[in-house]
């Protein structure tokens, strides 16, 4: 059957912390089959890499920049505050994924792109498709408790997983005919089954988001024409310093994945994808 003209793919990639690194190696994969990526949304860890990548940067790029990760890279970054709304400044990390993605709008990037948060006085999703790409991205990602919310336009905004943890109709809502999801929020109780020890307060505070995930993540999917979700048991939302073995289980999953999506996508727009 010769191929019809492609229809538009987007990708939706969800929250995570660590875990959520395995976008990375879902990335790679989709590329490496040759399936064209024309939209990307992100939440939190998600929003992240998706700006990485709608940035420019190829996933063995985005691989080797965390798998190069060390603590020593790492504490830097975790800039301490007065714990008035949370324990942490983002101003550091937003230097750093500055530094990393660029100083762009969303209008500048490669690839359109969308990241969400949500406002925390009043509960409700808040999309960032304008402006700078750094604002959004520091907002999706700014975990209550641990970082001090994020003050835009008059409104207090954090982790964006809160709300829509995986933003699959967002990326259809931007034009997608066919969406991708990506799910690294783990569907059991992720905290070590330690009695003799009490979860620290970042455990504690990404636990909270997750409950919160789960249940929301599975109405997510429902705009989603396939969802890839990767083996997470064993890894926390800290462990990155585990990123080699994050990013391969996300190439594992996506390469179970290809035979269902490019079926999908023959049946439903006639189109193989070539290398």
């Amino acid at each position: 059957m010769p191929a019809s003209k492609p229809p538009k793919i987007g990708i939706a990639l969800g929250g995570g912390a660590a875990r959520g690194i395995i976008h990375i190696g879902v990335l790679e994969v989709l590329e490496k089959e040759a399936i064209p990526l024309d939209l990307v949304t992100g939440t939190s860890m998600g929003a992240i890499i998706g700006a990485l990548y709608a940035s420019g940067h190829t996933p063995p790029e985005m691989k080797e920049i965390v798998s190069n990760l060390s603590w020593k890279q790492l504490m830097p970054l975790l800039d301490l505050a007065a714990p008035r709304a949370g324990f942490l400044s983002s101003r550091k990390i937003k230097d750093y994924l500055k530094g990393l993605i660029g100083d762009v709008t969303f209008a500048e990037l490669k690839k359109p792109f969308a990241c969400v948060a949500a406002d925390v006085k009043t509960g409700q999703e808040v999309l960032f498709r304008e402006g700078p790409v750094i604002d959004g991205v520091i907002a999706s990602m700014s975990l209550p408790i641990i970082f001090h919310p994020v003050k835009n336009k008059n409104r207090f905004l954090v982790d964006g997983g809160l709300i829509t943890p995986i933003p699959a109709q967002i990326v259809r809502d931007m034009g997608a005919d066919f969406v991708i999801a990506v799910n690294a929020i783990y569907h059991h109780d992720y905290i070590k089954p330690d009695k003799d020890s009490a979860p620290s307060i970042f455990d504690t505070a990404f636990q909270i988001v997750n409950i919160m995930s789960i249940h929301m993540a599975k109405e997510n999917l429902q705009a989603a024409d396939i969802a890839i979700e990767p083996d997470l048991s064993g890894i926390g939302p800290g462990d990155f310093l585990k990123a080699p073995e994050i990013v391969l289980r996300g190439e594992l999953s996506a390469t179970d994945a290809i035979p269902n999506l490019k079926h999908l996508l023959l049946r439903k727009y006639s189109y193989t994808p070539t290398i």
